[in-house]
């Protein structure tokens, strides 16, 4: 099994809330408002819950 440090796991989330943030561009291009407002809500909550 592995064992992961609390950095690890920052690195990740903050990975994840980059690769979302990309996500949103998309939508935008695309006008899916929607679903771009939904993207940025989780690419903040990634961003901050690794904390």
């Amino acid at each position: 099994m592995t064992e992961y440090k609390p950095e690890d796991y920052s690195k990740y989330r903050l990975q994840k809330a980059r690769e979302t943030i990309l996500e949103v561009e998309v939508q935008i291009q695309n006008k899916f408002w929607n679903t771009a407002i939904n993207r940025m809500y989780y690419a903040c909550f990634y961003a901050v819950a690794h904390y």
